[in-house]
């Protein structure tokens, strides 16, 4: 990230970054208005209101609207950020390859160094990747999950699971907010489990893909 503080491209994309990431908020907040619509639609029909019914109607139309448009900014912003600080990373990383020769004293003095031509193409291009989806979609995402609790607290408010153990009463207000990340911890921890050995075998295919390219 500091190579892109001393450039005009990679301050320019910082630009994007924010325009992305408040992009990520109307999103969250237009799913959020898409549960409310839920709720109002379903209820007109269950009232038979088909004044209502027609008005939910266009209430979805225009969420939908304005969240496909959102979502394509957000995508062609995001690329050409990816662009953008792709071609500073990829420049610096290539100025320090061949200034002093160090590309002839890589390879004479058999450093512990594979393929890195294709280090600097690929490599370059997977950590701009992760860090403009993934890790936008981290920050987006823990403002979000601050919405979505206020949002089940209020739905939860009449939810309240009673049960004995052991001879004591407990109840436990808004449970469903509880279940929720347990919920989430497990699965995410079952993910981890289930996927972990899939880093060491991208790592192989990346590293004999380079060494038959070469």
């Amino acid at each position: 990230m500091k190579l892109c503080f001393k450039s005009k491209q990679g301050k320019l994309g910082f630009g994007y970054a924010f325009i992305i990431i408040s992009l990520n908020i109307i999103l969250i907040r237009i799913s959020l208005e898409m549960i409310n619509w839920n709720k109002n639609f379903y209820n007109a029909l269950e009232k038979y209101d088909m004044q209502a019914v027609i008005t939910q109607l266009l209430v979805f139309i225009m969420l939908t609207f304005f969240g496909a448009i959102t979502y394509l900014i957000i995508e062609y912003l995001r690329k050409t950020l990816v662009i953008t600080w792709r071609k500073v990373l990829n420049d610096t990383i290539i100025n320090h390859w061949l200034n002093h020769k160090a590309y002839w004293f890589i390879n004479n003095n058999q450093a512990n160094i594979d393929n890195p031509d294709q280090r600097i193409s690929e490599d370059c291009l997977l950590f701009i990747e992760r860090l403009t989806n993934e890790g936008f979609s981290f920050i987006t995402q823990f403002i979000g999950l601050f919405s979505y609790f206020m949002l089940l607290w209020q739905i939860t408010d009449n939810f309240v699971l009673e049960f004995s153990l052991f001879n004591i009463d407990i109840s436990i207000s808004h449970y469903l907010i509880w279940l929720a990340p347990i919920y989430v911890i497990l699965t995410s921890y079952v993910a981890h489990k289930l996927g972990s050995p899939l880093k060491n075998l991208i790592i192989q295919q990346q590293h004999l893909e380079a060494n038959y390219r070469f």
